[in-house]
């Protein structure tokens, strides 16, 4: 602007320069006329001429100064506003305190002390970690810093595409949460319940990713045992029942609820038998459908059979009548 605005004033100047040259011109005529080398009809012509180069001249000149000022001037006004915006974006911007920033380094501090904290790049290069963290995984920070997560993960999983896919969906800015297997410096398991965190600059742009974590590993083996004992008592299950489905003795299993779990076939062909008996005093019995219901279904004072069931430490045998039939009931806790 400013080089527009110079060759603005030096195209005035020379128009300005006009009028000095026709003034020069008519002096020059003047002379000619006066010692006798031009005709009175040339000087006048000469005069003439001198005087209307001045006239376009100085026009001229006055034009180009105005237009540079306007020039200059609009280019000031631009400026100004530009100022004005900017200032009033200024004010916008919240002002933050002394307070709030203590509150914040408290709150950060706050997290530190509690939660284990690691901050990588958007790819996954390890920036720093707190000592939360390094206490969790046995290592210090100058034998991780400028490694990548991977050194936390076994090689086997470092491999595969969904951990390739789970490091591009954090440098693209994406937030992730979960359980996560790790494994320390000295080989151990180590679970963590984490978030993964995108940090971006005032621009938009990511920084880094930070992940707050706390130790779940002894919850995680918790649940890893129990998980296991209720396999093994299921695949132990599986294995009584095979065994007792095969067998001629009438078996019946109820829980503590007094409701009937089990029935093998031996026992329900031997209830599908006196059923038409059993339901002259219980008329509402029925084997089928009686898996899953209570063993109430089977007494007449079904609250005798619960203070028995109730007081039950051993073996327990006795006889039932029912319908003219009589049954003989050894029951068994387990």
């Amino acid at each position: 602007m400013s080089t527009q605005v110079e060759r603005e004033q030096s195209q005035a100047a020379l128009w300005a320069l006009l009028p000095i040259a026709a003034a020069l011109a008519l002096a020059l005529g003047g002379g000619l006329f006066g010692g006798g080398q031009m005709p009175l009809a040339g000087f006048l012509v000469w005069s003439v001429m001198a005087l209307i180069a001045a006239g376009i001249g100085s026009v001229l000149a006055w034009r180009s100064l105005r237009e540079s000022r306007e020039r200059s001037q609009a280019a000031l006004d631009a400026a100004a506003s530009a100022l004005e915006q900017a200032n009033s974006l200024a004010a916008q911007v919240p002002e933050i305190s002394a307070q709030e920033i203590d509150d914040l380094k408290g709150q950060v501090e706050a997290i530190n002390r509690s939660q284990a904290v690691i901050e990588f790049s958007p790819d996954g290069t390890i920036l720093n970690a707190n000592e939360n963290f390094l206490n969790a995984l046995g290592y210090r920070l100058e034998e991780i810093k400028g490694q990548h997560d991977r050194i936390f993960v076994d090689a086997e999983e470092r491999e595969t595409s969904e951990y390739r896919a789970f490091w591009q969906r954090l440098g693209s800015g994406q937030f992730d949460a979960g359980q996560y297997r790790r494994l320390a410096k000295d080989g151990r398991e180590v679970w963590i319940q984490a978030t993964y965190n995108p940090v971006f600059d005032p621009d938009g742009k990511q920084v880094k990713v930070v992940k707050y974590a706390t130790d779940v590993t002894a919850e995680m083996q918790r649940r890893q045992a129990r998980q296991a004992a209720e396999a093994h008592a299921s695949k132990e299950n599986l294995r009584i029942k095979n065994a007792l489905d095969g067998v001629t003795t009438n078996v019946m299993i109820a829980d503590n609820d007094r409701k009937i779990i089990y029935m093998n076939g031996s026992i329900k062909e031997m209830l599908q038998t006196a059923e038409k008996d059993i339901q002259k005093d219980l008329p509402n019995f029925r084997v089928e459908g009686l898996n899953g219901a209570c063993i109430d279904a089977f007494h007449k004072n079904p609250q005798h059979q619960i203070n028995m069931l109730n007081a039950l430490k051993s073996t327990h045998r006795t006889e039932i009548k029912l319908g003219g039939r009589t049954f003989g009931l050894i029951a068994s806790p387990v």
